[in-house]
């Protein structure tokens, strides 16, 4: 089973669209996923630098290039060159493949 971590800010208002797109992620990539929501506050100190929301795949940030630490909420490059509130359910799917033949 692949471990995906969601980690956000409380109160973060793409939280929402972050679930759906590790939720639709899982279902494209047909790949079982053991799914943890973390709150930074209370997250390992690691894991702090993210900032919300970020989807690490076996501990790897899925967006990697568009990380932003502190309490900003993070953007990602969207495949239309746009900037969206949750990572791309492309690169989610592609993370779990990669974890998949690890």
């Amino acid at each position: 089973m692949i471990d995906v971590v969601l980690l956000y800010d409380a109160g973060c208002p793409n939280l929402e669209l972050a679930r759906a797109a590790v939720s639709e992620a899982a279902r494209t990539a047909a790949t079982p996923v053991h799914v943890r929501e973390v709150e930074r506050g209370v997250a390992p100190v690691e894991l702090r630098r993210f900032a919300s929301p970020t989807v690490l795949v076996e501990g790897r940030d899925v967006a990697i290039g568009t990380e932003c630490g502190g309490t900003a909420c993070r953007v990602y490059a969207t495949a239309d060159g746009r900037l969206g509130r949750a990572p791309p359910v492309a690169a989610i799917v592609a993370a779990l493949q990669d974890a998949a033949r690890d």
